[in-house]
């Protein structure tokens, strides 16, 4: 790894918010660190005051869709149900993110930029 890489500070221990998140499926490991991506964001989305909302493989199932569909075919057609309950809903932002996003506990709020 180079000099630069290595002295860059990435603020690993930091949190997420505002927005709506998705994908909490129970199919692989994730198991093994979603909870720690999870609490991340958790604590994040109370840090910035923003309303968090999570979705499951259960969101998945509820969509309309052929009984021959996949999990992660459901999965990415949910994030697109995701998009659509937020420009019906009264928000002004919102940020999609999935469990194999880790939030740094410095991480600045997301809505204070966009």
């Amino acid at each position: 790894m180079s000099e630069h890489l290595k002295n860059i500070d990435y603020n690993i221990d930091e949190d997420l918010s505002n927005y709506i998140l998705y994908n909490n499926f129970s199919t692989d490991d994730q198991d093994k660190w979603s909870d720690i991506t999870m609490k991340r964001i958790t604590d994040y989305a109370n840090r910035i005051g923003a309303d968090l909302k999570v979705f499951d493989e259960n969101d998945a199932f509820k969509l309309h869709l052929p009984d021959t569909w996949f999990l992660y075919q459901r999965a990415n057609l949910l994030k697109l149900d995701i998009l659509k309950q937020y420009v019906e809903s009264d928000y002004d932002n919102c940020l999609i993110l999935d469990l194999d996003v880790l939030v740094t506990k410095k991480a600045p709020s997301i809505f204070d930029y966009y």
